[in-house]
């Protein structure tokens, strides 16, 4: 961990202050009781008061919340007036000038405003996705648990549809050689659809490309590339904050696409240096049934290209 600075630095006597607010305290003068816990907090103790006041300071004058005590509610933004209570202000000022708080109770935050001003699609549904959806039936919904006993339900989508381009952080494509399928052995399963995260400047096309030629050798033309619909995820669970990826939702674009070519000599194993598959074979089309693939997968495989109605 990084050592603490000096007890006059501002950021020091910031966080100082929200632990402080954390554990109960109602003023300023409340960093006194951390003082007695140099075990914690070091031999320099915490945050300076006048410090603590000078950094808070310009947070409460940028919300205007000694507007509302002096009855300057005109000066006051309808986005400042919708996301603090009276109360709330009038505890900053109390804070501030180190007095109780004059009720015991929190800051009060309009949750409608809160998540107006998230990201759409982090931390919240984006809009675009929920009036999609709206719109469109699943062919099947699934339950799946990942890596490290993340829980999400996945619902198939075999029709090609415009997307949110930010929601759709992965690609997977269903490769034909011939009038055989590739089939993927990952670690603990096996599946119909090598794929991966787009890298930054890529087209959904090029990414699947390159994970295909990535996790299985086989080599495919981007203008050869039908899109079959897309999946989307919604995480069972609340994810933090600063979660890197869409959340609650994310999606992925399934394609199909024959190859005609692999790289190396025929018969060789080849070897996806990222660990994701541990190999693949080829296996006829027709007697996919047979494998016990996820129904989320044979959504897509029954509307590949040349099938009936039925799936073959």
């Amino acid at each position: 961990m990084r050592q603490r600075e000096s007890r006059h630095d501002p950021g020091r006597a910031a966080v100082d202050s929200a632990v402080m607010l954390a554990d109960g305290g109602e003023a300023i003068r409340d960093l006194a009781v951390l003082r007695g816990h140099s075990e914690l907090f070091g031999p320099g103790g915490v945050g300076c008061d006048g410090v603590a006041t000078t950094t808070i300071q310009p947070v409460w004058n940028a919300v205007n919340c000694r507007c509302l005590v002096g009855g300057d509610r005109e000066a006051l933004s309808p986005t400042i007036l919708g996301a603090c209570s009276q109360d709330g202000q009038r505890w900053g000022v109390a804070l501030l000038s180190g007095t109780r708080r004059p009720e015991p109770r929190p800051l009060k935050v309009n949750p409608a405003l809160e998540n107006a001003q998230r990201r759409p699609g982090y931390g919240i549904r984006h809009p675009d996705l929920a009036a999609l959806l709206t719109s469109l039936k699943p062919a099947v919904v699934e339950r799946v648990v990942w890596p490290g006993n993340t829980v999400l339900d996945v619902a198939a989508y075999p029709t090609p549809t415009p997307l949110p381009a930010a929601l759709v952080v992965s690609v997977r494509c269903i490769v034909r050689v011939g009038g055989c399928i590739v089939v993927c052995q990952a670690p603990d399963t096996q599946h119909v659809w090598p794929g991966g995260r787009r890298l930054p400047g890529e087209t959904f096309e090029r990414t699947a490309c390159r994970e295909v030629y990535e996790e299985t050798g086989w080599l495919l033309d981007e203008p050869d590339l039908r899109l079959l619909g897309f999946l989307h995820f919604r995480y069972a669970d609340v994810q933090p904050d600063d979660h890197p990826y869409p959340h609650p939702d994310f999606l992925q674009l399934v394609y199909v696409a024959q190859a005609k070519d692999r790289d190396g000599e025929e018969g060789t194993n080849w070897v996806d240096l990222d660990g994701w598959e541990h190999g693949h074979r080829l296996h006829a089309e027709t007697g996919l049934g047979s494998i016990g693939l996820p129904a989320v997968q044979r959504a897509f495989i029954n509307v590949l290209p040349g099938r009936d109605a039925t799936g073959h």
